[in-house]
């Protein structure tokens, strides 16, 4: 009996250790804790996306990447093999890394646990291109994933014109405030001949007092009323325009659509306002 109780403890132990990730091969790398002062590791989860996991019980576990504020997945240090936590209360991560990944991920987590400042951000639709727009830098124009959609993202040089648009062209106006590096949603109005338009944005606030913005669209036509939900998706996953611009400078996007049509969404990011911590 107890040889066959030695045997079962071995089979046991060797299955644990070939279903193991294979981190010793680098050497260095070592679990470490990181302690959260505001977030807790629920809410750290979901802008991590799928580079944080819980590892434990079923109702612990974190809804699908994205699922709640925008992915930031890809800042994760390539060093960084496992983030998780006893539970989405905890205010403690655990993490297996290079201690050089380890460090820079304790720096861009201190980014976002704090109360951050929030960004005001305004936005005029009008449904026409500008009359005028010369000076103005332009980005490459990109059509979204075949979608129909065009986008052309510009921003204002020193010595730019001041955008006019037809008498007809009455803008839709957006106030809104944005926390830092949280993603976004922005429905643009409906006009007759062209989509619904939803903008993904997601902002970084510099301390050179500039802001540097990631920008997705996704058009939802009459024909997709029943996938809202790919819509947003494909809002959160598009070619992102990154772009940097100065606090209280505006950028323009301008959106064509193949049927014919097109949109002129003015955009600016005003000073942020500090949070009582």
């Amino acid at each position: 009996m107890r040889a066959v109780r030695c045997v079962a403890v071995w089979l046991v132990v060797g299955l644990l250790l070939a279903a193991a990730p294979t981190w010793s091969a680098e050497g260095d790398i070592a679990f470490e804790m990181i302690k959260l002062k505001h977030l807790s590791a629920g809410e750290v989860a979901p802008v991590l996306g799928g580079g944080f996991q819980f590892i434990g019980r079923q109702a612990d576990r974190v809804a699908e990447p994205g699922s709640a504020g925008g992915s930031l997945g890809s800042f994760l240090p390539e060093g960084v093999k496992l983030i998780t936590a006893g539970s989405q209360r905890s205010h403690y991560l655990l993490v297996a890394g290079t201690n050089e990944s380890v460090a820079e991920l304790r720096g861009f987590l201190a980014l976002l646990d704090h109360q951050a400042p929030m960004i005001p951000m305004t936005v005029s639709v009008y449904p026409a291109p500008p009359s005028e727009d010369s000076g103005w830098r332009k980005l490459e124009a990109t059509t979204e994933g075949g979608t129909g959609l065009t986008v052309r993202v510009a921003y204002s040089d020193k010595e730019a014109a001041v955008l006019s648009f037809p008498s007809e062209a009455k803008p839709t106006r957006i106030s809104l405030e944005l926390a830092n590096l949280a993603q976004e949603f922005v429905p643009f109005p409906v006009y007759k001949g062209f989509p619904q338009v939803l903008m993904s944005v997601v902002p970084r606030v510099n301390a050179d007092g500039t802001v540097t913005a990631s920008l997705a669209f996704a058009p939802f036509t009459a024909a997709e009323r029943g996938g809202m939900e790919r819509v947003v998706e494909r809002a959160r996953s598009a070619s992102a325009y990154t772009l940097n611009v100065a606090i209280g400078k505006e950028f323009v996007c301008y959106l064509t659509w193949a049927e014919g049509g097109a949109i002129t969404a003015v955009m600016q990011f005003d000073k942020p306002v500090e949070q009582a911590d």
